[in-house]
């Protein structure tokens, strides 16, 4: 389940002047749901924001307990072995063409650079 980005953007994009905390909360947990989504584990259509970052930001003094860095690496691991898999059709992200590159020639060895050398 995923929702637009722009009906994020247009609904949280500017904090109202008279914000109690709790409407600073609500902003907070749409912008971070907002850089988990677009930034942090991107998919293919950069336009939508998953849900599936709401229990994870439902309370925001137990996000720093999350290792973000450990599940966005392997969020980027996945998306290469799928790209690496030639029977997969679905895509999670854009992949650059580097990294398929970087990928395929891996996989057979080493990288070739434009001059032709191959390095391995």
């Amino acid at each position: 389940m995923t929702v637009h980005f722009t009906w994020f953007h247009e609904r949280f994009s500017v904090l109202p002047p008279d914000a109690n905390e709790e409407t600073v909360r609500i902003y907070a947990r749409a912008y971070i749901m907002m850089l988990l989504s677009t930034q942090l584990f991107g998919d293919k259509s950069a336009n939508r924001v998953h849900i599936r970052w709401l229990p994870f930001v439902a309370n925001l003094d137990e996000m720093g307990r999350y290792s973000w860095g450990s599940a966005a690496l392997a969020w980027l691991y996945r998306c290469m072995c799928r790209v690496a898999n030639r029977n997969v059709t679905n895509h999670a992200m854009k992949v650059d063409s580097f990294f398929i590159n970087l990928v395929t020639h891996s996989n057979r060895g080493g990288l070739q650079q434009s001059n032709g050398t191959v390095h391995g």
